[in-house]
């Protein structure tokens, strides 16, 4: 494709639209061109800071991840996390997400030690910053949990998805009253 503007602010979002309508067809390999070239000529006129950079990044993985190209959509995300920990830092919900997302490409790739050390990472953010209660936090139990549980831990994975059952038990019964009072 030729465009009289290549690097035009409008261009660019077109052509970030474009590759979302080929994402959405399933249009996978023509997607990720289109984010690959969006990517390129965002970061030759806005930086590598830049936090449209940082959301083109968090994209560009998912036609990768839908083709099981795993280990580019992991290379994208480590990418991705390295510099959303350099910008927003650590403790920022899109770093946490970004984090996630490299966990659950590591998991599609039946990688469940480092899947495990990675999700007890994550809970130990997500405790400290949301809260033990918070539904994401109980997410993250819950595929710990599991990362364990495929590794054949069997009583371990019990142990952890008891405990997240519990918790989202008394979360439910103190914000549901309604269902606190005995039939």
């Amino acid at each position: 494709m030729a465009f009289s503007y290549p690097n035009y602010h409008a261009t660019l979002d077109a052509l970030y639209n474009l590759a979302s309508v080929f994402y959405h067809q399933r249009r996978f390999q023509e997607a990720e061109g289109l984010y690959g070239l969006v990517l390129e000529r965002r970061e030759k006129i806005q930086g590598l800071d830049h936090t449209h950079i940082l959301y083109i990044l968090i994209i560009l993985p998912s036609p990768s991840i839908k083709q099981n190209k795993f280990e580019e959509a992991e290379k994208s995300y480590r990418h991705v996390l390295q510099w959303r920990e350099k910008i927003m830092g650590p403790d920022h919900t899109d770093t946490l997400q970004t984090f996630d997302n490299l966990v659950r490409v590591l998991y599609g790739q039946n990688r469940f030690e480092e899947t495990e050390k990675l999700e007890r990472c994550a809970l130990e953010w997500q405790e400290k910053i949301l809260g033990p209660d918070h539904t994401d936090t109980l997410h993250t139990l819950d595929n710990l949990a599991f990362a364990i549980y495929k590794q054949n831990r069997f009583e371990e994975a019990e142990k952890l998805f008891r405990h997240a059952l519990e918790q989202r038990e008394r979360f439910w019964v103190q914000t549901t009253p309604i269902h606190a009072k005995p039939l």
